[in-house]
């Protein structure tokens, strides 16, 4: 979703990496695992001038996590987001 409506997020007042950084601090853990195993897709389409500031956030908020999937989720990716 993120790149089909990455040209028209600002026209449509939406901030993916808002969204991510949201998913990465909820309470329910099927919600993080899920957007955590996404979370290297968004580093994959964001642009060289884009501000990253809320997915390196939500990288950080997962890496902190205390659930051992999600940690093993992020080294599994962790080459692709950096």
């Amino acid at each position: 979703m993120n790149l089909l409506y990455k040209s028209v997020q600002k026209d449509c007042n939406v901030s993916f990496s808002g969204l991510w950084l949201q998913f990465s601090e909820d309470e329910h853990y099927d919600i993080r695992y899920s957007a955590a195993c996404s979370l290297h897709e968004a580093f994959k389409i964001i642009d060289d001038e884009e501000d990253t500031k809320h997915l390196r956030k939500c990288f950080l908020n997962y890496i902190l996590d205390q659930q051992r999937e999600i940690m093993f989720i992020m080294n599994k990716n962790l080459a692709l987001m950096i």
